[in-house]
């Protein structure tokens, strides 16, 4: 939901958007954050997803904690 707000001048700039929480965290399913060990999975799996679809050149990443 934090990135809503990023939304209009990210349009604006023809950047595509991909927002999610980590297992465990945020809106996500899960009792706990596993330090890393999960994480990586789930991580994993975004990257993976986003490159599947064929139409993401270059991806960056944003966190916080």
């Amino acid at each position: 939901m934090e990135a809503l707000r990023l939304v209009p001048d990210l349009i604006d700039r023809g950047v595509a958007l991909f927002c999610f929480d980590f297992s465990g965290s945020g809106l996500s399913e899960g009792e706990y954050v596993t330090l890393g060990v999960n994480e990586s999975h789930d991580l994993e799996c975004v990257i993976e997803h986003l490159q599947d679809t064929g139409k993401i050149s270059n991806i960056a990443l944003w966190g916080r904690r």
